[in-house]
């Protein structure tokens, strides 16, 4: 009978505070959310955000306006400015494609640096800007670049230079182009071969009929083909008579004897 009694009175405690937390739960402020205490619309739509709110500002729930967006302001009219200094291998592409490299605003100074820039792309083309700079002094440095003593150049700024020098009508370009036939790399030789072939020169004859003959066994075929190719084009009696013999050779290579007809 005690332990009913005991229970009985546990239960009737326990009613009384749920009732208690009920009441409380009701009087509480609307907008309270003091120990964190949920209200049943953020029970329901599980809003779980517990930002405290700033005492000196109240907070407001954004408005979205339904107003169109304001057009970008116009940007004021570009303005010319005067031209900016050329740095060696920026616009000495633009000097190579040019009648002069004046043109371009490229001094022979910018091109003699840009020449030994480490970007192969850039040497090339301030080689090819110094081969219409129209100063004396850029046929030494194009033969320099073809010679390469130094073993500094790449092989395509070399034949870039060999193209320049191929347009140049000094003197020193023609020996320069000669002594370039022979160069180790063929595309060196080939580049200074198809130089001589349109120079017009008939000094050019007898070095090419060399190549052509191939004493010594220096040159590989590609280099002989195009020593024919410069012959054709140079013309002459000569040249004419050489070509035949070649193209009636039979112990000569099908592919210079088919080039020399």
């Amino acid at each position: 009978m005690g332990d009913f009694i005991f229970f009985f009175t546990q239960m009737i405690c326990l009613w009384m505070l749920n009732l208690l937390e009920y009441s409380l739960w009701n009087q509480r402020p609307p907008n309270s959310d003091a120990g964190r205490i949920l209200s049943l619309e953020q029970r329901e739509y599980g809003m779980f955000n517990f930002r405290k709110k700033s005492r000196n500002k109240p907070q407001t729930l954004k408005q979205v306006s339904t107003a169109p967006a304001a057009e970008p302001a116009q940007k004021p009219a570009p303005t010319r400015e005067a031209p900016a200094a050329v740095l060696p291998g920026t616009a000495v592409a633009a000097a190579a494609n040019r009648s002069t490299a004046r043109e371009a605003k490229v001094s022979f100074a910018e091109l003699l640096i840009a020449v030994r820039d480490r970007s192969a792309d850039k040497a090339s083309d301030a080689v090819m800007a110094m081969g219409v700079c129209g100063d004396p002094a850029a046929v030494d440095v194009l033969i320099e670049v073809a010679r390469n003593d130094d073993h500094y150049f790449h092989t395509v700024v070399r034949v870039a230079a060999i193209k320049s020098l191929g347009a140049i009508t000094d003197p020193r370009a023609l020996e320069a182009l000669i002594t370039a036939t022979r160069d180790t790399m063929a595309e060196v030789s080939e580049e200074a071969i198809k130089a001589l072939g349109t120079r017009k020169d008939a000094r050019a004859i007898v070095p090419l009929i060399n190549i052509l003959h191939n004493a010594d066994h220096f040159f590989l075929p590609s280099v002989r083909s195009a020593a024919v190719v410069a012959l054709k084009a140079l013309g002459g009696p000569q040249a004419a008579a050489e070509l035949k013999a070649i193209a009636a050779d039979p112990k000569e290579d099908p592919t210079i004897r088919a080039a020399a007809q």
